[in-house]
């Protein structure tokens, strides 16, 4: 199966900031990678994949997740689930909750 990267880029992230990574309005399948490597003892970061049910509707969260420092030093690349294309848009942010803001690399891809 191909995928096709959508969306790159790496975000430092003030802290209690939510920040944007990327916004794409065409009407695919996509998933949000993001590296949490950098998270130091005690950090914790939010990362959302938000969504409209149609072009027109508000973007609304479909998928939050906290990350630990402990979870990025096992596992440093973290995934969300796939979200089936539909709507106008999907939005994906980043929000440090505590600690020193660290360097966040991203990407959005297209599976198949």
């Amino acid at each position: 199966m191909a995928i096709t990267q959508e969306s790159t880029g790496s975000q430092t992230a003030t802290v209690t900031t939510e920040h944007t990574l990327a916004t794409i309005t065409t009407q695919k399948t996509f998933v949000l990678s993001v590296d949490c490597s950098a998270l130091a003892a005690g950090e914790y970061v939010e990362i959302k994949v938000k969504r409209d049910v149609r072009s027109a509707d508000t973007t609304r969260t479909l998928h939050s997740r906290i990350v630990s420092w402990l979870e990025a030093a096992v596992n440093p690349i973290i995934q969300m689930p796939p979200v089936p294309a539909g709507g106008g848009e999907f939005v994906a942010t980043l929000k440090q909750l505590n600690g020193t803001g660290r360097a966040f690399p991203w990407a959005v891809d297209t599976p198949g």
